[in-house]
């Protein structure tokens, strides 16, 4: 990810893989269970008034 370091800002994770329990729940994005990862992370750095948006989806 491209994404530099937010000092202050807001984060969000959205796990929009078809087995996700939880879809708001980031713990489970890595599970050894899984054999491929669809989700998106959305930060918003509040100094800059930048949204760093990311999608993943193998």
């Amino acid at each position: 990810m491209n994404i530099p370091e937010v000092n202050n800002g807001y984060w969000f994770v959205l796990d929009r893989h078809s087995r996700a329990r939880d879809k708001y729940n980031s713990e489970e994005l890595f599970n050894e269970d899984r054999h491929s990862y669809n989700f998106t992370v959305a930060v918003f750095d509040t100094d800059e008034d930048i949204l760093y948006i990311y999608e993943l989806d193998t």
